[in-house]
């Protein structure tokens, strides 16, 4: 299975460690083409962070 959040989303990035995921890979400007920019716990989402498990 493969998840991606945000660099921003702190909350999902420990949820998926947690779950058992491991860092995949980092798509880098990946939520910039976004309109609007968006932050989340004072970081402003850029790079989408990707983890995979095998189920």
């Amino acid at each position: 299975m493969i998840a991606g959040t945000s660099n921003s989303s702190i909350e999902n990035l420990l949820f998926y460690q947690k779950a058992g995921f491991r860092f995949h890979s980092i798509k880098k400007d990946f939520f910039l083409s976004y309109p609007e920019p968006f932050y989340e716990n004072g970081i402003r989402g850029i790079d989408m962070v990707v983890f995979h498990k095998k189920l």
